[in-house]
């Protein structure tokens, strides 16, 4: 039986629904939580290969800073409950 909206937005908020999610939208979530509006304007795209994140910038000033952030974004994922990544990178 499909579920209403209301449902689906009840299951949502209380935060079931994230862990269904796939792991780039899981990702994404998580990212504009840490990094703020500004920074995931930024972001083109996110990308999950393996036990690897590359994370794609479209400003260079920005994508600069974010590469020496790496580990600690890493860390911060990890802490989020993303515990499979190994990488994060930063790329243009």
């Amino acid at each position: 039986m499909p579920k209403s909206i209301g449902e689906i937005l009840e299951q949502f908020f209380s935060g079931q629904l994230r862990q269904k999610a796939p792991l780039e939208a899981q990702l994404w979530e998580i990212w504009y939580r840490l990094m703020g509006q500004e920074v995931a304007a930024a972001t083109g795209r996110i990308v999950i290969r393996g036990r690897r994140c590359t994370i794609h910038i479209k400003d260079p000033v920005l994508r600069e800073e974010l590469r020496y952030r790496a580990p600690e974004i890493l860390q911060a994922f990890r802490g989020a409950g993303i515990s499979d990544l190994q990488k994060v990178e930063i790329s243009y």
